[in-house]
């Protein structure tokens, strides 16, 4: 039984209408999953085993992965609010007449006396955790401290009696860089070579110029760098096992996300010390984030590392990877594997039959057909249904700003949201509110939530003075390029703005500030044409965390926020960037950024930014430790935000009615 599975369970969505668990095995079998009431027997929800086809798709010869969907089948067709629910694997015999359950407190992913996995529908959120960035060999230097803070979450329940409702976290957001498919240690590259095709079944064969393939498996471990770079098009400074096949990438999320089968490491002693005692400490920890996902709600959403790094940073970059046969092929390889292990669970009815059975049919055969090939590659490029809300109190709405960029330019930052992307915010947000609106007249809650939560990769309000300095490298290379030989030459190859476009890359410039036209569009979508007046900004992606209360101007109203950053779970700077990024968040705790001289009027902006200490201190607004995220609301409101690290919780409260703005320079 303890082989039974690949990977998983994993609670995905949660709704007083569905409950869905994820999970893959290695070979073709049939689930059927229970939801019950606290210890009661009688079940209160089920999956539909005669659609087990629907929740369970094929893509390898020994890879099955399922979603198993169970809806309630109590009198009023939901499932209950704050009270402790639990779930129950059966595998279902082929015929159907028998059910044997899956013993998961054997597998150790329950709590205490608990036989099933155990979670909650709150009325209202009180309590969730978020991070984002989460690399095995994550710290660069002195891995001495290397620690997944994932593995947190999992004593954050675990030191509470799993009925403790009001102290326990509702849900878990996973906001970015839940891989690094650019970058991978040497031991877990070779053990993802040696899986990939027990996984799928055939080598997979990849194109490397148009009309030529190759076979990726006879390039040695760290070899893959020039193919990243000259021939795939892609920008990250680390790519010598660049991730490239379907088969690499799903190995890689059975790994990170449990390591059911405990697939080992094979630690040499020709591998650097701090890199073996990296890896040894993630390894180690791997079975508490199994235990974790299995047991909270979780929803995921990708940032430029679970493709590339600089995934679409420039139009250029787009360009040049789209017209890679093997940028492309290896994009697609991405997103394809992204949504089988992230994107499914998030909101199933996001993807439609055409994009799901391309990945199937392309999957399935060795040598697929040149018209199979560009329909995978084609549907998975142009699927724009990555973003997607949680019904929660206050509901979240977790952003896709890295497909639906709109580019100026090839070598000038994009903006992260296009005209379609602020569209469908639009009509998201307009979703969420009819919905609570039936629960408004069902006497759920008494009134529309007040402080909608936006996951954004990047913090919409960052960090400035880190920030700036980006934003003076950007300036300093533009007053350069602007000058007449430069912009001549430019001219005379068509290569305008070739000089900025490395900068952005070298500086990793995409930050909502560095487009000041999208920042202005997106922020003035939410306050004129969504008329939300106050929201909540989760964010990771830059490697450490911060909190802040800010507030944007526009057309004479006003939108607060509160921006809150945990980065990273298991990859913080190294001890120098850490310091020179310490010193600076202690120099000022305010920032300011306008658009004031804008020649339309509705395009004239500022926005006010406060950088909050850690409560009781004069210590840095800023830190740099691994950590996890966990949110506490009251009635609606956040009121703490408290990173919780393997040095102990660091504690930013947030009072929403007095966190008043003072202009800077007051």
């Amino acid at each position: 039984m303890a082989d039974l599975l690949l990977a998983g369970p994993i609670l995905r969505r949660v709704t007083t209408e569905l409950v869905c668990v994820w999970l893959a095995t290695d070979k073709k079998l049939s689930f059927k999953l229970t939801i019950l009431q606290g210890t009661e027997p009688n079940p209160i929800g089920i999956s539909d085993i005669t659609k087990i086809d629907l929740q369970r798709y094929q893509l390898g010869k020994n890879l099955f992965v399922y979603l198993l969907q169970a809806q309630p089948t109590t009198d009023n067709k939901t499932f209950p609010l704050d009270t402790l629910l639990s779930y129950r694997l059966d595998q279902v015999s082929d015929d159907g007449s028998k059910d044997t359950a899956i013993n998961l407190k054997a597998l150790k992913l329950t709590y205490g006396k608990d036989s099933n996995p155990t979670f909650f529908i709150p009325t209202h959120l009180k309590r969730l955790l978020h991070g984002s960035c989460r690399k095995p060999h994550g710290l660069v230097t002195g891995n001495k401290d290397n620690f997944d803070a994932l593995s947190l979450g999992d004593t954050e329940i675990a030191s509470n009696p799993t009925d403790d409702l009001e102290n326990r976290p509702a849900l878990l957001l996973l906001t970015g860089d839940q891989i690094y498919a650019d970058d991978v240690a040497n031991p877990i590259f070779a053990m993802i070579k040696q899986k990939t095709v027990e996984l799928l079944g055939f080598q997979e064969m990849l194109p490397k110029k148009e009309g030529e393939k190759f076979d990726p498996s006879t390039v040695p471990v760290g070899g893959r760098e020039t193919l990243s770079k000259d021939i795939a098009g892609f920008s990250s400074g680390e790519t010598k096992n660049h991730l490239f096949t379907f088969a690499e990438f799903a190995a890689m999320y059975v790994y990170v996300f449990g390591n059911a089968r405990n697939w080992q490491l094979e630690l040499l002693p020709e591998h650097d010390a701090n890199l073996r005692s990296a890896l040894e400490e993630f390894h180690k920890t791997l079975p508490k984030v199994r235990r974790l996902l299995a047991n909270i709600p979780t929803y995921m959403i990708f940032d430029d590392h679970d493709v590339t790094d600089d995934w679409n940073i420039t139009g250029g970059w787009y360009d040049k990877v789209r017209d890679s046969p093997l940028g492309h092929r290896v994009v697609s390889n991405a997103l394809a594997a992204y949504w089988a292990f992230q994107g499914w669970g998030n909101e199933p009815e996001n993807f439609d039959y055409d994009m799901v059975h391309s990945i199937v049919d392309f999957l399935e055969k060795a040598q697929p057909s040149d018209n199979l090939e560009r329909q995978y590659d084609l549907t998975t490029w142009k699927h724009r249904g990555w973003g997607y809300s949680v019904p929660t109190n206050p509901p979240i709405i977790l952003i896709d700003s890295r497909t639906q960029r709109q580019p100026d330019g090839n070598f000038y930052p994009t903006q992260l949201l296009d005209r379609y992307a602020l569209d469908w915010l639009r009509m998201e947000w307009n979703k969420i509110k009819v919905a609570k609106e039936k629960d408004i007249a069902k006497g759920i809650i008494k009134s529309l939530p007040e402080w909608p939560i936006f996951v954004a990769t990047t913090p919409v309000m960052g960090f400035a003075p880190v920030e700036g300095l980006q934003q003076l490298g950007l300036w300093a290379v533009g007053a350069f390029e602007d000058t007449l030989v430069v912009r001549y030459t430019e001219k005379l190859f068509r290569a305008e703005g070739v000089v900025t476009g490395s900068i952005i890359n070298a500086l990793d410039v995409e930050s909502w500030f560095s487009n000041r036209d999208g920042f202005g569009n997106f922020m003035n979508c939410l306050l004129h044409r969504m008329a939300i007046n106050q929201c909540i900004f989760l964010s990771g992606d830059v490697h450490y965390s911060f909190t802040a209360h800010a507030h944007f101007d526009s057309q004479g109203e006003k939108l607060h926020c509160w921006q809150l950053t945990s980065s990273s779970l298991c990859n913080r700077p190294n001890d120098q960037q850490a310091n020179i990024i310490s010193k600076i968040a202690t120099e000022k705790g305010r920032a300011s950024h306008n658009n004031q001289w804008a020649y339309n009027n509705n395009q004239r902006w500022k926005t006010e930014i406060q950088y909050i200490t850690e409560a009781g201190t004069e210590n840095s607004r800023l830190t740099s430790q691994c950590n996890i995220g966990l949110v506490e609301f009251n009635e609606g409101k956040p009121v703490k935000h408290t990173l919780l690290s393997k040095g102990g919780p660091i504690v930013f409260l947030l009072n929403s009615d007095k966190a008043g703005i003072a202009p800077v320079g007051a």
